[in-house]
């Protein structure tokens, strides 16, 4: 069986910040996102807004690969991969990246990011959407209210 980089990191926060250094700070690990949705309206009328790490160490792993992530919504029927080539020089050297990206027209649930290693899902991400309902305004979009990681 052909060698795999090993997963230091995989989650969905906040932020990432990148310093000058290439040091990497995670803001805001994310296992549970609550949206406040005006009366009248739904989750379907707006977006989420959503960055991911995927940090990886080569070990045995060395040369040009391509990691992809894919989304499986509630429903189960998974989104088209994203794909992004790295290279691994093998030992401890690995691959960080910070992917920002947008779940338009959600749907309330128990989200899947799967980490891609060719057609071999590497490591799963769970990530749970929920709403809760308050009063309308003239000018009333959906907003975060909480993020939480248990």
């Amino acid at each position: 069986m052909p060698p795999k980089p090993f997963v230091q990191v995989a989650c969905v926060c906040e932020n990432v910040l990148i310093e000058t250094d290439n040091v990497q700070s995670v803001i805001r690990i994310v296992d549970t996102y609550t949206l406040s949705v005006p009366e009248g309206k739904t989750i379907k009328d707006g977006a989420v807004q959503l960055t991911a790490l995927i940090a990886l160490k080569s070990g045995e792993v060395t040369g040009e690969h391509t990691i992809g992530l894919r989304l499986v919504p509630p429903g189960g029927l998974k989104t088209q991969d994203r794909e992004w080539p790295v290279v691994f020089n093998g030992g401890e050297h690995g691959a960080n990246m910070k992917i920002q990206f947008v779940i338009p027209s959600p749907s309330e649930g128990l989200y899947w990011f799967d980490v891609l290693w060719g057609a071999e899902i590497l490591t799963r991400i769970p990530f749970r959407l929920k709403t809760v309902s308050v009063p309308a305004t003239t000018d009333s979009v959906l907003t975060e209210t909480t993020r939480q990681s248990s």
